[in-house]
């Protein structure tokens, strides 16, 4: 897929990697068209804000909001979907797929020692093909739960990631990754 379109970026994170305090937002919109390549025509707009607050040295808030919507007519494969190591983690990434995507979570990460933290987290969202299913009541996953963080790379601040995650609907996930899920 070809698509073209700017990204607007508001950057105030004292990391990159191992974020303590701090803003980003970021907001796109891609536009694919014929004329660019692409074999369908449709606009994907994206929409990404993050907090975090740091309650005392080694102890973070850190919180989530994103939006992913698609107008026109996309390819399935370009649809949005949740789960995955990064947004509502436990679900399988794929297993829900909509045009249209809204979903927060929150995670508490607190430095147990030199080396090691520990995380709990919280996720909610839904994918939806049109802008009027979004509910409170149906399509909602929720998905929650810890993890440990072990210091790989001091200067950096780069960390190993491992999350147990479960979700409403019974399915369960287990992470292993570099960095933070957000």
């Amino acid at each position: 897929m070809v698509g073209l379109g700017p990204v607007f970026l508001f950057d105030q994170r004292d990391h990159p990697y191992n974020t303590m305090r701090g803003w980003y937002l970021e907001a796109s919109a891609a536009m694919h068209t014929p004329w660019l390549g692409s074999d369908y025509r449709y606009t994907d707009w994206q929409l990404d804000g993050r907090y975090y607050h740091a309650f005392k040295p080694g102890s973070t808030l850190a919180l989530q909001g994103t939006a992913s919507l698609i107008s026109g007519t996309a390819p399935w494969r370009e649809w949005n979907r949740v789960g995955g190591p990064n947004m509502l983690r436990g679900f399988f990434e794929g297993r829900y797929r909509g045009r249209n995507l809204l979903a927060v979570q929150a995670e508490y990460r607190h430095q147990l020692t030199r080396y090691f933290k520990l995380a709990v987290f919280l996720a909610t969202g839904q994918v939806v093909n049109h802008l009027n299913e979004f509910s409170l009541k149906e399509y909602q996953r929720i998905a929650g739960g810890a993890g440990f963080r072990l210091l790989l790379n001091q200067k950096r601040q780069l960390y190993f990631r491992t999350d147990v995650a479960f979700t409403n609907d019974g399915t369960r996930g287990l992470y292993f990754r570099l960095g933070e899920a957000f």
